[in-house]
């Protein structure tokens, strides 16, 4: 007689844990399907966008298959530009900056200098639209991820008034806040100011963007950003609000008429397309 015990192989499973799966499988697809039901019907009877239609640039922007505006005047008030971003800005680049994702988006840098003042400024405007959840880049983000310090102390609003803002623009442009970043390098204290154009409209917050941009009602978007740095380390707080306020002025007629008014978005809205 065999030493080895008697081992019964024990009883098989009556479960069906197949056919429980199986029906868990269901219920998420029934749901699923419920769910995409349910968010086309509030696309067509309430209107929501998640992903926001492109608002088209007006006619004078000429750009470049690399969208670069390659028409900005050379000439802004008393400054001319004596360095352009005329080689395009490399791709990865623009893969981050998000411009690459929408044809419609553009870009334009410049180094502008007054020579009898003998004040640089740098310039840029980034136009974005048809785009899903963007994060607008500014200063205080941009500083501190290439290793700056924010002096959050001396950043803030500070107002800015032009009496030569076209016809179009002259209510909500007039008299703005643009937003003042200063922050610390190795090579000494700087200070850049920035302003959004939300659908035609001023403000120089980036959370009223992205509060915009995720409204699901609203269909066509765009936004851009008129930033100008001051590439002068260590200039007095009070000498760069002035430089500001003096650029600006001249810079926010030349700039504006690149943009779509409230009037374009609503007409693009009605029409469409």
């Amino acid at each position: 007689m065999s030493d080895v015990p008697n081992l019964q192989t024990p009883p098989t499973s009556r479960f069906d844990w197949t056919a429980l799966t199986e029906r868990h499988f269901l219920v998420a697809a029934v749901l699923l399907l419920a769910a995409i039901i349910s968010w086309n019907t509030a696309q067509e009877k309430w209107k929501f966008y998640l992903i926001k239609m492109p608002v088209v640039p007006p006619a004078t922007v000429k750009v470049d298959k690399k969208y670069h505006v390659t028409n900005f005047p050379a000439k802004i008030g008393s400054y001319e530009l004596v360095e352009q971003s005329d080689k395009p800005v490399r791709e990865d680049m623009l893969e981050e900056l998000g411009t690459a994702k929408n044809k419609n988006n553009w870009y334009y840098m410049g180094l502008y200098l007054d020579k009898k003042a003998n004040q640089y400024v740098q310039f840029s405007v980034l136009y974005y639209t048809g785009l899903q959840d963007a994060v607008p880049h500014v200063g205080e983000r941009c500083a501190m991820a290439a290793g700056g310090s924010i002096d959050y102390g001396a950043c803030g609003n500070m107002p800015v008034m032009c009496e030569t803002i076209p016809a179009a623009w002259k209510r909500a442009w007039s008299k703005i806040n643009v937003y003042r970043t200063v922050y610390g390098t190795n090579k000494g204290r700087f200070v850049q100011y920035h302003v959004f154009s939300m659908n035609g409209e001023p403000t120089e917050s980036w959370e009223k963007v992205r509060l915009t941009l995720s409204k699901p009602w609203v269909k066509y978007c765009y936004f851009a950003k008129i930033e100008i740095a001051l590439p002068v380390p260590d200039l007095p707080e009070k000498t760069g609000d002035e430089i500001c306020q003096k650029f600006l002025s001249c810079a926010l007629p030349v700039v504006l008429p690149y943009l779509p008014t409230g009037q374009d978005v609503e007409r693009a809205a009605a029409q469409g397309k």
